[in-house]
């Protein structure tokens, strides 16, 4: 008898921590969500400049909208442009997974020096099988080859460590995201669906500063702010000087 009245009050514990734990994220998602309303109008995100030669579309979810930047200058589109002299088209809309992108992707009606998608977040948070993940990167991947020779393609990186996912949500992520990047970077190898893939994973290519993880350069977690920005473009600046565009 006592033995049960023990398990009684563990499960009892457990479930009490999962409550709490559930109504945690689900508040830190309310403040993901709030942050929306300070974001860059999307009319602005594209930028042309006559003087320059090159162009590059960056495609994906909410991280090339400028999710939570006001200032349209902080977002990634407008960094880019900038640092390499280039002009930016977006095509981007915030949830969107690798089916959503896939077919934003078929609407592209232009090529392009270099198209730059950021995508698999959204993928990683949800139920998307594995086996789904690899076949709609395969033909997202045909499809942005269609209208660019040069292709890169990333997602985000360490998110479990993100303090909106409390556990044991986080393991949950962890697992997602380690096996997704598995797969990103199995069919970027490839011959007939190879890319360049931009491993967010890698410290080096995330460094805001001291920290040795990508979240001091987040508004929420997953969310760039204006220095996570910044430090996104210098890595896809090295990838894209690799070769020429």
């Amino acid at each position: 008898m006592l033995k049960i009245n023990i398990i009684y009050i563990i499960l009892i514990f457990i479930l009490l921590i999962l409550f709490i734990q559930t109504i945690r994220f689900l508040n830190k998602i309310q403040y993901s969500k709030s942050i929306l309303q300070y974001s860059c109008p999307k009319e602005k995100l594209k930028i042309w400049n006559p003087y320059y030669s090159k162009n590059i579309l960056l495609i994906g979810d909410s991280t090339v909208i400028g999710y939570g930047m006001k200032n349209c200058n902080n977002t990634i589109p407008y960094i880019l442009s900038y640092k390499l002299k280039v002009n930016v088209d977006v095509m981007g809309e915030s949830g969107k997974n690798l089916k959503g992108i896939y077919k934003m992707a078929r609407k592209i009606n232009k090529r392009y020096d270099a198209i730059v998608a950021i995508v698999g977040g959204n993928d990683i948070m949800g139920t998307t099988s594995f086996q789904d993940i690899k076949r709609n990167l395969e033909k997202l991947v045909v499809e942005l080859k269609k209208k660019s020779n040069k292709v890169l393609i990333t997602h985000t990186g360490m998110m479990w460590r993100a303090d909106i996912f409390v556990f044991p949500y986080n393991l949950y992520i962890k697992h997602r995201a380690l096996r997704t990047r598995e797969i990103y970077q199995k069919v970027s190898k490839s011959k007939k669906y190879g890319f360049i893939y931009v491993d967010m994973f890698n410290p080096r290519d995330m460094s805001c500063g001291k920290s040795s993880h990508e979240f001091d350069c987040t508004l929420d977690g997953l969310h760039f702010n204006e220095k996570g920005n910044k430090a996104w473009v210098n890595t896809i600046s090295y990838y894209l000087s690799q070769s020429t565009i």
